[in-house]
């Protein structure tokens, strides 16, 4: 998940702004476990598509307040009812070869290959299923995606990959069937070595975007 914010009025207004939306969408409550599980908690694959099946949809394709009455046309497409998505959510992943690596020669027989850290060198950019169910998605570069190069403090991962853009007129239902076809399809496996989830937020009291 990638957070940003562009601060063009009052750096106050910029932090708390940024605060609030964080704390919406990364201490969520997956709703369907009896314990307080949130993005925090997220540590294997079926714990990151439980919190895109469940809690992005809801946070940004709500279609109901608070009192279970729907929103009006003009209503859609709001976060947290004042923050309007602005732009197309997109989903992102960046792939590796398999490779093979050394094991104890007993476990030669088992072990033969393994998927190493992400390189340049190390990248896969062999199609995989997209979306629409039977699409195929191809990999793109940072200059085709217009996204830069992504450092976590140890490892930098490339602006390009394999990305997926969420139409904004998306209803709630519809993302939900987006998240869970991927899931189904194994969009993600061993291949996989990180995921980015974009979206633009534009807040117009006090004309920040996040």
């Amino acid at each position: 998940l990638t957070v940003s914010a562009l601060a063009e009025r009052d750096v106050t207004d910029a932090h708390y702004y940024t605060a609030t939306v964080k704390d919406a969408i990364l201490n969520e409550n997956f709703p369907d476990v009896t314990w307080y599980k949130t993005f925090h908690d997220v540590s294997v694959s079926s714990d990151f598509w439980d919190y895109m099946t469940s809690v992005i949809p809801k946070f940004l394709y709500n279609e109901v307040w608070y009192n279970g009455d729907p929103f009006l046309p003009e209503e859609k497409n709001y976060v947290l009812h004042v923050n309007r998505l602005v732009q197309a959510p997109r989903l992102r992943q960046l792939r590796v070869n398999k490779q093979d690596c050394p094991v104890p020669p007993r476990l030669q027989g088992v072990i033969g290959q393994c998927y190493p850290s992400f390189t340049q060198t190390s990248e896969n950019k062999t199609s995989i299923n997209g979306w629409p169910p039977g699409k195929i998605l191809n990999y793109k570069t940072s200059e085709q995606l217009r996204t830069s190069e992504y450092r976590n403090g140890l490892l930098p991962y490339g602006g390009g990959g394999f990305a997926l853009d969420i139409p904004l007129y998306y209803t709630k239902a519809q993302a939900l069937d987006f998240f869970t076809h991927l899931r189904n399809s194994k969009w993600t496996d061993l291949h996989t070595r990180a995921v980015f989830f974009d979206f633009a937020l534009y807040n117009p009291v006090n004309g920040l975007y996040l």
